[in-house]
């Protein structure tokens, strides 16, 4: 019986055991092995994308009135909305403009606004190593590491997005993007090849030098991968080409036509021909069609395709993929981490992404998948009238992304349709294929068929033809494409005779080379040019034989070709370029310009110098127009512009940081809007600027005068958030328009005009260039014969003459020269003194002044003062008085005591008290006198007394509460004081923590501040009781909290604002199934102790982010139903072990 129960206990324990164990297995078991199965997840991404196709589809909106307002000709959206449609804002303040946004076409119907906007992408592709829960996701598809998963809404997909970048492991989370391939339609232009393109790539010398001499049927077979819009199946450069057995169609079009992946757009097929041209039979073409008719399609498309290519058999050696297309970013994003994380995948796998930088006329750091670093991105080139090839700025991007250029301006290749037809295009879509090409060529040659990627393209940085700046450039990045090169030995260099670029006067130029590169019995031969077009020379160029005269900037390009002893050509040098400049003038070659209005623009300069001085012509036309940015791809620091210059056009030393001085004596400049703004400007010598545009000098930073005489219009923000510090401004300006976050302290000019206006409005110091005297003649000077003496007058005004005129009164005839001279000296802000400096001048009377007229033909004249020649033997009397507190004048000129005055003539004499006395009496020998008279007819000595009295004192009394602030007088704390009367008085007041100034009041009167925050009461002469009265300063507090949480704060904030200096408590509380995860309080990240932030003391303004998430569980993610199915198993297994042991339980126990 004892046996019996002991069975029955470890039967139920082994049950209990069982179902623990079980849970325990559901708890920590593992993620499932993640999907293998490629077809599986191609599939659900087709059908995922069929269901919820919104390509190229638009969504119309009807704005309410709170949420636009028109201003001028502009629409502008409130921002709020902006956030509800999904798109970012481009500006901190309540509304954007409009037109800023390429996915939003806003029109005006039964006066209400509309906005038609691109349908939501509601798909996300995640990338990471494991099993994701879909975050409740309509539709998904899973393929080793990407995880692209479908969602309801606009909504849902944000927060799945944010969901995703905060979650650990996740390697990326990127919306599904629209790719699109662009191209332009332009007439044919081929030539052998379909392409013109292929005589500078150097396809021919390849052939001939590396592949002929192993025979077709011993080259290595390629495969190129073209991701694009399908291929033209029946087209006469295909035929034999493409692998059809792999070829495969991912977008959601079908076709009647025979293979799924035929091309509806032209584009790919285009694309693939121009390989298809330039390379043999052994290299292959797989088209993998990710666009569609209107040549759109989806990341998540090329995801798939890429994942296809790296599963495909390594027999096949598909070497490189060509991508002449690009992703259109969501929401401003310059970047598609799932394509990145593609890209990047199949180069580690050995497969070279070779891509279009893009045709958007911008930085290709925000075109994708031009700004992955491991792809080769491709700017376009165009071929100019004389052959030259150059960067085709109407089109391609550039930036430090761009590896090599090619053509692709005016590209001929095959059409979508017809055997044997070809159609011409433009684009970095057309360069991308003529790279990839090369490649194909090189990997094709049993020499280099091994090569890595990254030896590959090292060959190609090498044999690239260097256009450009030299070295690696943000416009053709190495060089143009080019083979012509690779198998054939270049070493050394031409040698010039001349080696300074800078000479003072014509020379002869001699060129040869280092005799060691001579073979014995050998030759060699020197070709050069001195056609600036060119960057490189050959053999058919000129053959150098006497030296070359140089006498203007001259650029000479040369090449040595040398020969064995049997006259083969066994070595080249390197081709070997200098420039000679003359007088700072670069060649023309360097500038791009076009003509307008009978003149020349300058659009483009791409040479080397530092000091560069702008031809006053180019073919006989004017240069009148600097274009935007025409200088900012450039090192020019000091320019030169020609006096027939007219406008500096809109932008166009839009932020160049290399730019520092400007000189140019145009009588007549226009500086358009945007023109020097962000740039590095630190002098402009432009006097004549007759207009200047909106924002033309806008946040430059080195640039602080500006001399402007004739200007007439100013245009909102031409100086805003500058550091230009004074502004000369002549009397023709008639309109100045808001400007803001200024640095400017003086403006000068005249005082009838906006300028004093604008100075008044923006609170700066007017300095009036009026024509004005600051020091004038007296009315009288007398002097002895034969003496030297000198006469002064000082004056103000802008771009003066003068006429000096001296009449002799007895005859009135200006008497000649010969007696004076005179000198002219700048003594302060266009203030000027004039020295007259008079010799042996005979006795007589003579009239002398000076008659003025500034650049405006205002006219003045100085006083007239009366020169009076005495003899020498004339009377004279002496002034006399004893030192004190007052200085004596006379004739307006203070004297000393033992002055000397001429007998007879009158004189005015005054007395001015010393500062911190008043004058009490005058007398003269004993009389008195009357401060300020005219003694007439002098006839004795002048014996002056004067008594003075010294100022009272005046008593200032401070009233206010100590605690709450405190009074501070040149720097020391004071309640009261006591000093000389007359005086001005400055003070400050500083409060305490937790105060600040309310009012401050003298004598029951409002005192206003001064701008540096001080106070200042003007000529005290009475005693006087300033108060203080201080408020509380309160600072504001805002708190942003996400999903799942919710908050308290202490009592001590009200309404959102929190005294200085107190602490404040925040509780926090979390919803079920949220965990919190931090809290930020101005940028910064605090510690949170039971669910409360504290913040010790308030010194600013605070804004606190709470931000939560969902918890993590292992029982709810994808893998829950394979979870629960395992402990269903495993408690099944418990109860049959159970069941067997109460059977054979119950036989022992029959058997007892």
């Amino acid at each position: 019986m004892i046996k019996f129960r002991t069975r029955k206990f470890l039967c139920g324990l082994l049950v209990f055991l069982g179902l623990f164990f079980s849970v325990l297995t559901l708890i920590s078991i593992k993620p499932t092995e993640k999907v293998s199965d490629y077809d599986s997840f191609n599939t659900s991404l087709m059908s995922m994308l069929k269901e919820y196709d919104t390509l190229r589809k638009k969504e119309t909106i009807k704005l309410s009135s709170d949420e636009y307002k028109i201003e001028g000709e502009g629409v502008y959206i409130k921002n709020d909305t902006l956030d509800k449609f999904g798109i970012k804002k481009l500006s901190d303040g309540d509304f954007s403009l409009a037109s800023e946004f390429s996915e939003l076409k806003v029109t005006s119907q039964n006066e209400e606004i509309v906005v038609e906007k691109e349908a939501d992408v509601n798909r996300l592709i995640v990338c990471y190593d494991g099993n994701l829960d879909g975050f409740g996701a309509v539709a998904k598809a899973e393929y080793n590491d990407y995880h692209i998963f479908q969602y309801e809404d606009a909504d849902k997909t944000k927060k799945a997005f944010e969901y995703y970048s905060t979650l650990k492991g996740v390697e990326s989370v990127s919306y599904d993007c629209v790719v699109s391939a662009e191209s332009i339609d332009v007439e044919a232009t081929a030539k052998n090849y379909k392409s013109w393109g292929a005589e500078y790539l150097g396809y021919d010398e390849f052939k001939t030098t590396n592949l002929d001499v192993y025979g077709q049927n011993n080259l290595e077979d390629v495969v190129v991968v073209v991701l694009d819009s399908g291929i033209n199946t029946s087209h006469e450069l295909f035929q034999g080409r493409i692998l059809h057995q792999y070829a495969k169609n991912y977008t959601l079009e079908s076709s009647n036509t025979q293979y799924s992946y035929e091309d509806l757009n032209e584009h790919g097929s285009h694309v693939s021909g121009i390989i298809a041209d330039a390379t043999y039979s052994n290299v292959k073409i797989l088209p993998l069609k990710v666009l569609d008719q209107k040549g759109d399609g989806w990341t998540s498309m090329i995801i798939s395709a890429i994942e296809y290519v790296e599963k495909l058999p390594s027999s096949l050696n598909v070497r490189l993929m060509n991508m002449s297309l690009g992703v259109k970013p969501k929401d401003g994003e310059t970047i598609s981490n799932a394509l990145t994380n593609a890209v990047v995948s199949a180069y580690n796998k050995g497969i070279l992404s070779i891509v279009a930088a893009g045709n958007e006329q911008r930085d290709a750091i925000y075109s994708n998948p031009a700004n992955v670093s491991c792809a080769v991105a491709v700017s376009g080139l165009y071929q100019t009238s004389n052959d030259k090839l150059l960067f085709d700025s109407s089109y391609s991007n550039y930036g430090s992304y761009i590896d090599f250029a090619a053509p692709g301006t005016a590209i001929n290749s095959a059409n979508k349709t017809g055997v044997s037809s070809y159609h011409s295009l433009t684009g970095t879509s057309m360069a991308t294929p003529h790279v990839t090409a090369c490649y194909a060529l090189v990997y094709s040659s049993p020499t280099y068929a091994e090569y890595s990627i990254d030896q590959m393209t090292e060959l190609m940085q090498q044999s690239a033809i260097d256009l450009g700046a030299v070295g690696k450039d943000n416009y053709y990045g190495y060089g143009c494409i080019s083979l012509s090169n690779i198998g054939i030995m270049q070493s050394g260099e031409v040698l010039f005779s001349q080696t300074t670029q800078f000479p003072t006067s014509a020379f002869q130029l001699q060129l040869t080379i280092d005799t060691s590169l001579i073979p014995d019995g050998g030759k060699y031969e020197i070709y050069y040019t001195t056609d600036a077009t060119v960057s490189t020379a050959t053999n058919a160029d000129s053959l150098y034989s006497t030296p070359i005269y140089i006498y203007r900037t001259t650029k000479v390009t040369a090449i040595a070709y040398i020969y064995d002893n049997t006259q083969k050509l066994v070595q080249k040098t390197f081709v070997t370029s200098k420039t000679y400049y003359f007088d700072n003038l670069d060649l023309l070659v360097n500038y791009e310009y076009y003509s307008l209005n009978g003149g020349i623009v300058i659009s483009e300069y791409n040479g080397d110098l530092t000091t560069l001085q702008v031809p006053q012509t180019i073919n006989y036309q004017n240069v009148i127009s600097i274009d935007s940015k025409a200088f900012n791809s450039s090192n020019v620091q000091i320019l030169y512009l020609p006096s027939t210059l007219k406008t500096i056009s809109a932008s166009a030393f839009y932020g160049n940081s290399k730019i520092k001085e400007i000189q140019c004596s145009s009588t007549a400049v226009e500086i358009e809007g945007y023109a020097f703004r962000y740039s590095a400007i630190e002098e402009l010598d432009i006097s004549m600027i007759t207009d200047i545009g909106e924002y033309a000098f806008a946040n430059t930073s080195k640039l602080e005068q500006l001399y402007l005489p004739i200007v007439t219009d100013i245009a909102q923000h031409a100086f805003s958030a500058s550091k230009i510090k004074s502004l000369i401004i002549g009397q023709t300006i008639e309109n100045i328009e808001r400007q803001t976050t200024l640095s400017i302290d003086t403006v000068y000019g005249y005082a009838d005009t906006v300028a004093k206006t604008f100075a008044d409005n923006n609170e700066v110091e007017f300095y009036d260039l009026t024509l004005r005297m600051t020091e004038d003649y007296s009315d009288r000077k007398i002097v002895e014969e034969k003496s030297t003496f000198t006469i002064s007058s000082k004056y103000i005004g802008l771009a003066l003459k003068g006429t000096i005129k001296v009449v002799d009164l007895s005859t009135g005839r200006v008497i000649a020269q010969d007696y004076f001279i005179y000198e002219e000296t700048k003594v302060g802000d266009f203030e000027y003194q004039l020295d007259l400096t008079f010799t042996n001048v005979p006795v007589g009377t003579y009239e002398v002044y000076v008659e003025f007229e500034d650049g405006y033909y205002n006219e003045l004249t100085t006083n007239k003062c009366s020169l009076i020649v005495i003899d020498e033997a004339t009377t004279k009397h002496e002034v006399s008085f004893s030192s004190g507190n007052y200085i004596v004048y006379i004739d307006g000129k203070q004297v000393t005591s033992g002055t000397e005055l001429y007998a007879g003539f009158d004189y005015v004499l005054s007395v001015e008290a010393s500062e911190g006395y008043s004058l009490e009496e005058i007398k003269i020998g004993g009389q008195p006198f009357v401060n300020g008279t005219t003694i007439s007819g002098l006839n004795r000595d002048l014996q002056i007394e004067v008594k003075t009295l010294k100022n009272v004192n005046a008593n200032v009394l401070f009233v206010l509460n100590s605690f709450e602030g405190s009074v501070f007088v040149n720097e020391q704390e004071v309640r009261e004081l006591t000093f000389l009367s007359g005086k001005d008085l400055i003070f400050k007041v500083v409060a305490e923590k937790g105060y600040e100034v309310d009012y401050v009041t003298v004598n029951d009167e409002n005192l206003v501040a001064q701008e540096d925050g001080s106070y200042k009461i003007e000529n005290v002469l009475s005693d006087k009781t300033i108060t203080v009265i201080f408020k509380d300063k309160y600072y504001a507090l805002s708190i942003l909290d996400g999903n799942g949480c919710s908050y308290s704060i202490s009592s001590n904030v009200r309404e959102n604002k929190v005294l200085e200096g107190d602490k404040v408590e925040i509780q926090i509380a979390t919803s079920e199934g949220y965990v919190l995860t931090s809290v930020i309080v101005n940028g910064k990240e605090y510690n949170v102790v039971d669910n409360i932030v504290t913040i010790d003391e308030v010194t600013s303004d605070l804004e606190v982010v709470i931000q939560c998430a969902k918890e993590k569980s292992s029982l709810f993610d994808d893998s829950v139903v394979v979870k629960y199915l395992i402990l269903f198993i495993v408690i099944f297994v418990v109860f049959i072990l159970a069941k067997l042991i109460l059977h054979f339980a119950r036989k022992e126990k029959a058997k007892l």
